[in-house]
């Protein structure tokens, strides 16, 4: 079984990382959809088919269930584990699926390294994030953290209508090829949160998640 990574946090929360080495008739297999699901999944065509798929079958590992609980999308759009109080985010890319759960707000983004990443850099990175990208001694691997982190962010709030360069916040920190940590912030009119963050490389893929941050 192709769980490559695995990691319960002190405060009810876990991550995984899916390998995806199987095939698209494997899942198919192992999954049973909800009509809702199934008509989702008819609208995904190519390689993003067997992600969806990995995915799925990541989250329904990581709940220890007997039965699996069909994942459904809330009136913004925000995926969500039938009968569960945890909180979801999932995330894939070639080769790999990655899921957060916790009993709280939670975002995660995984990312395979592409250097046209530079092209977005004006309309996600913020001027007081300029500093973060430009004392990195690899610009993409900031970049792709910064959106991995804005990402995450999106992920968590999960109501749309969300700017990643007018709302979204990453506080200065300095990247390092070992991973690290920082905090983050959404500020819109009706709210703010901060959100604890944490970043790292695994097999060079890109790998963020982010946790609300409790006040005391």
């Amino acid at each position: 079984m192709p769980l490559v990574y695995r990691k319960n946090l002190e405060d009810h929360c876990i991550i995984g990382i899916w390998e995806i080495t199987e095939t698209e008739q494997y899942f198919l297999e192992q999954l049973n959809f909800w009509p809702e699901e199934q008509e989702h999944l008819n609208q995904i065509k190519g390689r993003k088919r067997i992600e969806w798929l990995a995915v799925r079958q990541l989250v329904h590992t990581l709940s220890e269930r007997d039965i699996r609980g069909p994942i459904l999308k809330d009136e913004h759009g925000k995926p969500f584990l039938k009968d569960s109080s945890f909180f979801i985010s999932m995330s894939h890319t070639k080769g790999f699926a990655a899921v957060i759960a916790a009993p709280y707000e939670v975002g995660v983004d995984i990312q395979e390294r592409w250097s046209s990443i530079l092209r977005l850099k004006k309309k996600f990175v913020g001027n007081s994030e300029i500093s973060i990208v430009e004392n990195a001694e690899d610009e993409i691997a900031a970049l792709h953290i910064l959106w991995g982190i804005k990402e995450g962010l999106y992920k968590a709030y999960g109501r749309r209508k969300i700017d990643f360069k007018m709302h979204l916040f990453v506080d200065t920190f300095e990247i390092k090829a070992s991973g690290g940590y920082t905090t983050a912030q959404i500020r819109l009119d009706n709210f703010q949160q901060t959100y604890d963050v944490h970043y790292e490389l695994f097999r060079d893929i890109y790998f963020v998640y982010v946790r609300k941050k409790e006040t005391s």
